[in-house]
Order: structure tokens, then C-alpha cells, then sequence
């Protein structure tokens, strides 16, 4: 609903699309790593975590797995914005492309590109039962899909910063009373 309440003929930055969107993308990112559960977490200069889709995980485990045993490979994918993955005791390391150290990811993780003020990532979250190799296709179709939900996390930020604005400005335009008495 824009701000003068008329509704918009089509509304392709929805909360409902981009959520949509979202775990899409997400579930496409998970299944091609055999992986059940997922996230995509953003965070902001200020160092605020938020989750912004999960598959198979509620928020609140995920903001414990990132405080426990994800959280050095958080940590080193959101400072490096390279892919990183660890083993089920949270040792990480880097992820090449069929190589066969990749079937001990249970965690993975790549960063999303969220400009300059923003940052975020794709976990999944393998289980031990006999975990693929990660290949070299395997990571540029997780980059073209870490791509989209960049794409759409950003144009739903565009989305909202421009209602927020939309909402400002009409304010301002409202002819001004005088205050009673």
C-alpha cells in the first residue's frame, strides 16, 4: 500500500515476493549441497545479525549456531567474503572445487554482496550421512544463487529506504497547521 493508501497495480518488492524469493533460492542452494537446513543471514555496519530466510531451522537456533559452532566460519566469511566451510567439530577451511576435503563440510558457508555497508551469507548445514563432493560447477552455480539473493535482499533495502523516503516527503508536503490552543 503506498502512502497516500492506494494500492500499486503490481507489487514485485512485496515482503510476501521477496520472502518468496528468498527461500527459493535458498532450497535450490541447500539441495544442490545435500544439505536439509539452511539460512541466509545479513549484518549491518553496526554488527546486527538478522536472519533474513531459513529452511529447517528456526531464527533463534541459527543465532545459537552462529554464537557456537558456526561462529568462526561466520566470522571469517563475513570479514573475507570468500567461501569457507568446517567439519562437524567446527574446524574450518577452504572450500576449492572437487576437492575431496569438501565431503567433510558439514557447515558451509558463502558470502552474499551486499554493497558497502551491509554484509551477509548462505550457510547450509550438511548431516553426516554420506555428504557429496563440493565441485567446481557445485560453487558457480552456489555463487549465481548467493547473486540472486543479494539481488533481492538489496532491492527490497531499495524498496524500503524509498517508502520510508516516499513517507517523509508527503509528510513535509502536508500543509502546515497551526497548532490549537
Amino acid at each position: 500500500m503506498w502512502v497516500d493508501g492506494s494500492e500499486p497495480e503490481v507489487q514485485i518488492h512485496s515482503s510476501d515476493a521477496v520472502s518468496q524469493a528468498l527461500h527459493g533460492i535458498l532450497h535450490s542452494a541447500t539441495d544442490l549441497l545435500g544439505a536439509r537446513r539452511g539460512f541466509l543471514l545479513t549484518c549491518n555496519d553496526a554488527g546486527v545479525l538478522e536472519v533474513a530466510c531459513a529452511r529447517e531451522i528456526r531464527p533463534v537456533e541459527v543465532m545459537d549456531l552462529v554464537l557456537a559452532q558456526a561462529a568462526l566460519v561466520v566470522r571469517t566469511v563475513l570479514r573475507e567474503r570468500q567461501p569457507v566451510a568446517a567439519d562437524a567439530l567446527g574446524r574450518a577451511f577452504r572450500v576449492e572445487g572437487d576437492a575431496p576435503d569438501s565431503r567433510r563440510a558439514a557447515i558451509f558457508c558463502m558470502p552474499l554482496d551486499l554493497g558497502q555497508h551491509r554484509s551477509g551469507l548462505f550457510c547450509a548445514l550438511r548431516d553426516g550421512t554420506r555428504p557429496a563432493v563440493i565441485g567446481q560447477l557445485d560453487l558457480e552455480i552456489l555463487d549465481g544463487l548467493c547473486d540472486q539473493a543479494s539481488l533481492v535482499i538489496g532491492a527490497s533495502s531499495a524498496c524500503t529506504a524509498l517508502a520510508q523516503l516516499e513517507a517523509c516527503l508527503c509528510l513535509q508536503d502536508e500543509p502546515r497547521r497551526p497548532a490549537p490552543c
